[in-house]
């Protein structure tokens, strides 16, 4: 369909020629009639003013309108779904992702196996050495004996040299060699597990960033319009960033420490069930605090992404227009406004730092508190339970991973989300 050209001409002209159309329209719905007529022009005037009123207020309109399809669209709450969706299903589908799960679920289970195993070895060697000595003890006082050393005595002939008895564990080869085996096996899970998540990261972000130049490209020029060239130039320079490095390192860390945290939390529980009694509102209390830190640094992270594009605009302008700038000697100006994008910029970086120290504190004290209470269970309650040393110490193995990763994963949780803003702005654009 072609257009065609209505009017040419100045606006001021243009201006008076629209009223004499709309004044020509009233003339001919009148009829002609000359008493009308002498009626018609103070209605005229009247429709004259309010129509010349009336055009400013539609243009101030169009143009707050345009102004608020300029302003870039901060968003509000935690990232949706879709963008986790549209990311982590970018490479392989839904079924990359689940293969990438049942690794690091299996990667976890044989180091928890070979941590295990190796409390059970500890066990039977401290067994085997405390029966030798009973032995050894019973054999050197045959003429002291008592009915203990007989039921011990019961399978040892009582001509046996006390020297000659061994107090090595006699089954050690066989026990290291199922430890080594545990270990070889681990080992080779996680190195699978690593290769499959970075393989599937890569090509997430690949197809990301490939559908949001294929969107860029293949956009109308109203985008471009609306749009400045910084807050375009944000998208594919540090969010884009943030989706390549930032967040595979720390999304990989983050499932590698949770897998480990919930390691340390599985197996307390298994030696010792008393307690899951003091991690329940422990639990409730790290709800609570984790809710309010996360939606926290959430928004503050968001405010320093949309505080970047400013800086990027801002610079870009003052990069084209320099010619113009020195010539009219607005060279301050100009710094003064780029110092007032960057301290905005900064203010909100600033906060999201000094949330996550506020939060450290707090974690590491429900930390210290779940510790304490465990391990000074475990020790009064030694007998009670029936634990042996192994367990204990396996038990204490966890639980001091727990405390130095626990922090570490939750703020490593909220760099994700954080993180995760980034790739919701691409997926906007796509």
């Amino acid at each position: 369909m072609k257009g065609t050209i209505e009017a040419e001409g100045k606006y001021n002209d243009l201006l008076k020629s629209h009223l004499a159309e709309l004044s020509s329209m009233e003339d001919a719905e009148s009829g002609g009639d000359f008493d009308s007529m002498e009626e018609i022009p103070d209605e005229k005037a009247e429709s004259k003013k309010r129509e010349a009123s009336q055009l400013p207020e539609d243009l101030k309109a169009k143009q707050d309108l345009i102004k608020k399809e300029r302003e870039e669209v901060q968003q509000k709450g935690a990232v949706g779904w879709s963008a986790y969706i549209a990311y982590f299903t970018a490479g392989f589908g839904y079924l990359g992702v689940i293969v990438v799960i049942v690794l690091f679920i299996a990667a976890q289970t044989m180091t928890i196996s070979a941590d295990y195993w190796l409390s059970i070895w500890s066990n039977l060697e401290e067994e085997f050495e405390n029966k030798q000595k009973q032995i050894k003890s019973c054999l050197q006082n045959l003429e002291t004996q008592n009915v203990n050393c007989t039921q011990i005595l019961f399978d040892i002939d009582s001509n046996t040299d006390p020297s000659s008895i061994n107090l090595i564990y006699d089954d050690r080869e066989r026990s290291y060699k199922i430890y080594l085996t545990l270990v070889c096996i681990a080992f080779f899970v996680v190195s699978v597990r690593s290769v499959a998540f970075f393989m599937l990261c890569v090509k997430n972000s690949k197809n990301t960033y490939q559908k949001l130049f294929a969107s860029v490209r293949d956009t109308t020029i109203r985008f471009f319009d609306l749009n400045p060239i910084g807050r375009i130039l944000n998208r594919f320079s540090k969010d884009t960033n943030n989706m390549d490095e930032m967040l595979t390192l720390y999304l990989y860390e983050f499932c590698q420490i949770l897998m480990v945290i919930v390691g340390a939390l599985v197996v307390p529980i298994s030696v010792n069930p008393w307690m899951l009694l003091p991690l329940i509102p422990l639990g409730l209390a790290f709800y609570v605090i984790q809710k309010y830190f996360v939606s926290t640094a959430r928004e503050l992270k968001r405010l320093d992404n949309i505080g970047r594009s400013p800086i990027f605009v801002h610079t870009n302008t003052s990069i084209e227009g320099i010619s113009t700038i020195r010539a009219a000697s607005k060279g301050q100006l100009l710094t003064s406004e780029f110092y007032s994008h960057y301290d905005y910029h900064t203010r909100a970086y600033f906060g999201f730092f000094v949330v996550h120290r506020w939060f450290g504190l707090r974690l590491d004290f429900l930390c210290s508190l779940y510790t304490i209470m465990t391990l000074f269970a475990c020790i009064f309650l030694r007998d009670n339970l029936g634990l042996k040393s192994g367990q204990i110490g396996l038990l204490m193995v966890y639980l001091f991973q727990l405390f130095d990763l626990f922090q570490w994963c939750v703020v490593l949780s909220t760099m994700v989300e954080n993180l995760m803003t980034s790739i919701e702005r691409i997926v906007e654009y796509t």
